[in-house]
């Protein structure tokens, strides 16, 4: 048994060892929480050098469009500080200040992407200094373990160059299959020993489709029985060996059965990674009317508007035939044996040494456009294609170029693209809602005056369906049934003119009109055109009513009343006139000069300069007392008193 003392000491240690342990503990939560904190520090370091650190632009929003965060790409395309996006909203960041329609675009996408849709989808922007760029823009929604959205990830992937590539690429392939399909030479691609394509040409040479023969299981099936073997041994050959082209002749069938001679000329490819023939052949049946045909295609050179210029490959100008001379200007002996370098501006003078290299080394040029010069100087634009000389062994011995001006078809295609801007402005800044409708019953075009007087939202006219925009506007006026029968009577008479009234029943009132809109002699659709009266056709009314009772006053009154209208320079008097001036209706003048030359002489400067004084400044009444000639050239003394109208500007109207 403990003593007290002993028992004293023990109990004194117990809350001693109790505090130690709670300060170790804390000591270590307080060591955990350091830990975390770095671990967090660590975290937002790597987040926020993986968010700056993206090619793409990013951002953070919260459910109502409004910016938490954006990273460096964005600011330093944007050409902004961080704080001036940061807590507001995403739509008036300066990059979609393209178009209004760009801002409420955006709008909508965070509408969505805020219930919970993924958005996307290409717009252009633009950036610092006037850059534009076309993105990928999506906007993605985070939703927390609930299933709300908390925050909103838009991202942008600049798709520039893509998209000029695309376009570029695009164009190429609608240049060449053009070039080919156009071609008097016959374009084919075998793969397999099947004709995989054939151009027209091709076709018309044989005698059948191009679908028939693209259909045949082997392009043996025209060739004679006696050449398959030959035709079929030289394309192995030349499949299996190192040579780039090949040049063979065969006998070909014609679906009318006759026999032609073909040469064709052939070049290794692949389709689909197989091995395959590319190339072009002729039908040479009638090659000993050669000279003939030569004489016949020299006059087509000849009298074609193109420039067809023959050249040594180094540019040596060997011929040159009427259409060059025509758009340059120089006759044949002044450019042949020159170099074509002659007629390139000053300001390009590698591109024809870039041109012929390309040529050489066995390619073509397709319509390049550039510039080039007169002999008078003037520069124009032009259009060349460049083509390689071959010998049939496949030598490349000059180059084929053809010229053709386009300087008026640029000049044409501006104009046009000044009209339709100049088109869209007007319609723009007046005051009518237009709206113009084919003859399907689809929105071609319309401006946004038209959306504001019949307050249409947007997604109803981006359906582009006038039925659709007509379901929504019949709820506004009065008559819908007329409004309807109208509409469907003009849509079955696309020649016929109309103009009519609309009442609403918020009261206001437009004047309508239509007409059909016409290329040519030819209807393409109807063009509507609204216009809002309602503030004219309300001051009419109360103009109206404002006559009627100056007249009953007018005619109640034994006081003299005259009405000046200060515009045309006339007067009306009322009926008391008559009787207290003693002057019968016809004599009582209506000019305001009348008027003055009444008044009594010494009266005369006194009065006139007094009212001038009032209608010229900005006062509104007068009043003064003066001498009035009879009709018995006796004097009456009145006290006159006046009124002055202005209009909204403030001129005098009335008095």
């Amino acid at each position: 048994m403990l003593n007290p003392r002993e028992n004293s000491e023990t109990l004194g240690q117990q809350p001693t060892v109790q505090l130690a342990a709670a300060n170790a503990q804390l000591r270590a939560e307080i060591a955990e929480l350091r830990r975390s904190q770095e671990v967090l520090r660590e975290s937002e370091r790597r987040f926020r050098a993986i968010f700056d650190g993206a090619y793409q632009f990013v951002g953070l929003l919260d459910p109502e469009g409004i910016v938490l965060e954006v990273n460096d790409p964005t600011l330093r395309f944007a050409g902004v500080a961080r704080d001036e996006l940061v807590g507001r909203p995403f739509w008036d960041a300066s990059w979609w200040g393209r178009s209004p329609d760009t801002r409420e675009r955006v709008k909508t996408a965070i509408r969505e992407a805020a219930q919970g849709k993924f958005v996307r989808y290409e717009v252009e922007v633009q950036g610092h200094e006037d850059r534009v760029a076309t993105v990928d823009f999506s906007l993605k929604p985070v939703s927390d373990d609930s299933g709300h959205v908390v925050f909103l990830v838009p991202e942008a992937r600049d798709i520039t160059e893509r998209k000029r590539t695309e376009e570029e690429i695009r164009a190429t392939e609608s240049r060449f299959r053009n070039l080919v399909e156009q071609s008097l030479v016959g374009i084919y691609i075998i793969e397999e020993g099947r004709p995989f394509y054939v151009n027209p040409k091709v076709a018309e040479i044989f005698g059948y489709t191009q679908q028939e023969m693209t259909s045949a299981n082997s392009m043996f099936a025209f060739v004679v029985e006696e050449d398959r073997e030959k035709v079929a041994q030289n394309l192995t050959d030349f499949v299996r060996g190192e040579t780039r082209s090949i040049q063979y002749a065969f006998h070909g069938r014609r679906k009318d059965g006759r026999i032609i001679d073909i040469e064709a000329l052939g070049n290794k490819t692949e389709m689909d990674g197989s091995p395959a023939v590319i190339g072009t052949l002729l039908d040479v049946t009638a090659r000993k009317r050669g000279e003939e045909a030569m004489i016949h295609l020299a006059s087509i050179v000849e009298s074609s508007d193109d420039g067809i210029i023959g050249m040594t490959l180094d540019g040596t100008i060997m011929s040159w035939n009427d259409g060059a001379e025509r758009i340059y200007g120089y006759s044949d002996p002044e450019v042949l044996g020159n170099n074509i370098s002659m007629l390139a501006p000053s300001n390009l003078p590698d591109e024809v040494v870039q041109l012929l290299e390309r040529v050489r080394n066995g390619g073509r040029v397709e319509q390049y456009e550039t510039v080039r010069v007169k002999k008078d100087g003037q520069r124009i634009d032009v259009s060349l294609t460049l083509s390689p000389i071959q010998a049939p062994s496949g030598e490349i011995l000059g180059v084929s170029k053809i010229v053709r001006d386009i300087t008026e078809q640029k000049r044409a295609k501006e104009e046009v693209e000044r009209s339709l801007s100049l088109l869209r402005a007007t319609l723009e800044a007046t005051s009518n809602g237009i709206l113009v409708v084919d003859q399907e019953g689809k929105i071609v075009s319309y401006n946004h005056r038209f959306l504001e007087l019949w307050h249409i939202p947007e997604w109803v006219i981006e359906t582009r369906s006038d039925e659709e925009a007509l379901r929504f506007v019949l709820d506004q006026v009065k008559d819908p049934d007329a409004y309807v029968a109208k509409v469907r009577e003009l849509y079955t008479q696309p020649d016929a003119e109309s103009s009519d009234v609309l009442e609403f029943k918020d009261g206001r009132v437009f004047e309508r009109y239509s007409q059909p809109q016409r290329i040519g002699e030819r209807s393409v659709g109807r063009v509507w055109s609204f216009r809002d009266v309602t503030k004219r056709v309300r001051a009419e009314e109360a103009l109206r009513q404002s006559e009627e009772r100056l007249q009953l006053v007018a005619r109640a009154s034994n006081d003299v009343i005259r009405d000046w209208d200060v515009v045309t320079g006339t007067e009306r008097w009322n009926d008391s006139a008559h009787k207290v001036f003693r002057l019968p209706a016809q004599k009582m003048g209506r000019a305001v000069e009348w008027w003055c030359d009444q008044i009594h002489p010494e009266d005369r400067e006194k009065i006139v300069a007094g009212i001038h004084r009032v209608i010229n400044g900005v006062g509104e009444f007068w009043s003064d007392e003066y001498r009035f000639r009879r009709g018995d050239d006796s004097y009456a003394t009145v006290f006159d008193r006046a009124y002055v109208v202005r209009n909204e500007v403030g001129e005098p109207v009335r008095v």
